[in-house]
């Protein structure tokens, strides 16, 4: 699969703003609560992995991308099970 250029560089750009994402994450995950800083780490893992998937495309690399998406998967439905235990509870 041939990307071409101009888009790659799109893509790159666009998964070095998705660190903004990781950074406020991050800054979340300090907080002394335990229940934000669990929500915090989902979204950094989300972030992350977001962030793998818009490199690997604009680099090429497919396996990259790929192993990108399948996280975000997995950290989607990480949320959707967090979301409806907190739904059952109240």
């Amino acid at each position: 699969m041939d990307i071409p250029v101009a888009l790659r560089w799109a893509l790159l750009a666009l998964a070095v703003l998705q660190l903004f994402s990781v950074i406020s994450a991050l800054r979340r995950m300090r907080r002394p609560e335990p229940e934000p800083r669990a929500e915090a780490r989902l979204d950094l893992f989300d972030a992350l992995s977001g962030m793998v998937v818009l490199a690997g495309f604009g680099l090429g690399n497919i396996n990259a991308a790929l192993c990108g998406l399948a996280l975000t998967g997995l950290v989607l439905a990480l949320k959707a099970i967090r979301s409806l235990r907190t739904r059952r509870r109240a």
